[in-house]
Parts: structure tokens; C-alpha cells; sequence
């Protein structure tokens, strides 16, 4: 595997051929890239998955202009020419990968019409890929036993959850009983913790009063939804801290923290131990160098 820090990046990794034992993962990582920052045009011989996370792209592809806000999917299939305009004044965020996607669908063959497409696709509402993408960067970012495994596993739920983006829209039926203003309060959450949420903004979204939202969402999901919000911001600060390079103060204002001051509170008070003694520690195991 190559893994590579390119100098145009503010923060996060390029990887190259991330296992040998999962050939169909050509390349993955997560990047923080300035806005003036453009790509040339190019393509790929394999489907390329791009996933906005944070901050806004504009890309030039199929004779059109394509604005990627936040939760945006971008995927440009196999030779479709692609241009990422540098005009932007801020930095934006994102995760990709270069996936062989027939080598997949061997494996899983009734996702294939999904991939049936005849032009470079957008997917606007595609919050939902962020997690198993996130497990895909961390599987390729840490060596760690059964890596192999643990890649092909991550790499498959990135197909399976974009395959029922792109396919014809059905709509999911829930088997647990739960309130659709709960659920949609609860992927406001995990999808964008970096965003300031109020219980009020969370009631509007969701279409119901604040003290509503309030006693649902506890009786449902065991906790307010601000102490939730907080649990997601400290789960994803520690795996940027284990699979990225992105500065403390960076992660504190990434994740919606109102300073880095406060971020290293909180984070002590849930890990027990600083951000900057948790990534030496994870980083030292992780090179086998000891505790």
C-alpha cells in the first residue's frame, strides 16, 4: 500500500492499492483541500465514489456544472472525464474511493442494475453513505488484525448502502416501531455533528414541537439528542485522531466545537486522557513501538 500525504492537501491521506488480498479497492481516503484547489481533467478506469462532507465543490463533468453541497454523492463511472474548479475561498471536505465495481458485484450480483448508469451520477441525499464510508477509511488508515477482512467487509457496505442510493427510490420500512421525527432527528445528528444543533432546530426539521421531539427521542433512543450529538462528535474526534494528521484545533472546529479549549475538556472528561496523549498512545501501538 502507498499512503500519501500530497502537498496540495491541508490535512488526510491518499491511498494507493490499500491491500493486495482486496485488489478491487483500488484507492480510498479522506482529504480537507483549500477551495482554490482544482483537479485538471481526468478519469478513471473504475467507478469513482466521492462523498462531500463538508464545505461546497464545483465539478465540470457530462457538459455540466455540478455544485456538491454537504451529504452530496458525486460518482463518475469508468471514463467519464471529471474537473474539480478551484473557486472556492473555503475549504471543503470529502472521502473517496476507486472501486472495481464488477469484481463486487461477482460477489453480490443483485446489486448490479444500481450500476447501470449512463452518465456521471449525483446523489443530493447521501448522508447515509458517511458511516460506512468512515469504516472504509479507518480499515485502510490503521493496521490492525484481519485488515483484509475487515476492508473487503467496509468496502462492501459502501456499495451496498450506494447501490440503494442510485436504484430506483423505494421507501425503507422500519421493523422496529419508531417515530419518523426521531429518526429524522437522529440522522440530522450523525450526519452532520459539526453543525450547532438546537433542540428547536432539530423540532423544525423533524416537523414537531421541541418538548415532543424531546420526550420521544429519550424514550426512544435512551438520551436527549444534545448528549447525542456530543457522543457522535467525541466517536468520530477519536478516529480522526487515529487515522488522520488533521491538527487538534482543527478537529475541534471541524466537529462543531465552540474552541479547541472546550473540545479538549470534553474529550478528556469521555476519554480520560488528552487528545494529544490519545493519538501519541494509538500511534505508538499501531507501530508496534508499545504502550
Amino acid at each position: 500500500m502507498q499512503l500519501m500525504h500530497l502537498p496540495s492537501l491541508l490535512a488526510g491521506f491518499h491511498g494507493e492499492a490499500p491491500d493486495p488480498a482486496v485488489p478491487e479497492l483500488h484507492r480510498a481516503g479522506e482529504e480537507w483541500l483549500p477551495g482554490n484547489q482544482g483537479i485538471s481533467a481526468h478519469s478513471h478506469d473504475d467507478w469513482e465514489l466521492y462523498l462531500q462532507v463538508d464545505g461546497v465543490s464545483h465539478w465540470e463533468g457530462d457538459d455540466r456544472r455540478i455544485v456538491l453541497s454537504p451529504g452530496a454523492l458525486f460518482l463518475p463511472q469508468p471514463g467519464a472525464t471529471h474537473v474539480l474548479i478551484g473557486d472556492r475561498r473555503e475549504r471543503h471536505h470529502f472521502i473517496f474511493a476507486g472501486i472495481d465495481i464488477d469484481t463486487v458485484l461477482a460477489r453480490m450480483p443483485e446489486l448490479a442494475p444500481a450500476w447501470r448508469q449512463n452518465a456521471i451520477v449525483v446523489q443530493e441525499n447521501a448522508g447515509s453513505l458517511l458511516a460506512p464510508f468512515r469504516l472504509l477509511v479507518r480499515e485502510v488508515a490503521l493496521k490492525q488484525p484481519f485488515r483484509s477482512a475487515g476492508l473487503r467487509a467496509a468496502l462492501d457496505a459502501v456499495v451496498i448502502e450506494a447501490s440503494r442510493l442510485i436504484a430506483p427510490r423505494e421507501n425503507p420500512t422500519l421493523f422496529m416501531p419508531s417515530h419518523q421525527a426521531v429518526a429524522r432527528a437522529k440522522t440530522l445528528i450523525e450526519t452532520q455533528p459539526h453543525l450547532a444543533w438546537k433542540l428547536s432546530d432539530l423540532a423544525q426539521a423533524s416537523g414537531i414541537s421541541p418538548s415532543r421531539l424531546m420526550q420521544l427521542f429519550t424514550q426512544e433512543v435512551g438520551i436527549p439528542p444534545r448528549q447525542l450529538l456530543l457522543q457522535v462528535r467525541i466517536a468520530r474526534a477519536t478516529e480522526m485522531l487515529q487515522t488522520t494528521d488533521t491538527p487538534i484545533t482543527g478537529i475541534a472546529m471541524d466537529l462543531g466545537f465552540a474552541s479547541s479549549q472546550h473540545f479538549a475538556v470534553v474529550f478528556r472528561r469521555h476519554a480520560g486522557e488528552t487528545a494529544t496523549a490519545f493519538r501519541a498512545r494509538t500511534r505508538r501501538a499501531r507501530e508496534g513501538r508499545g504502550p
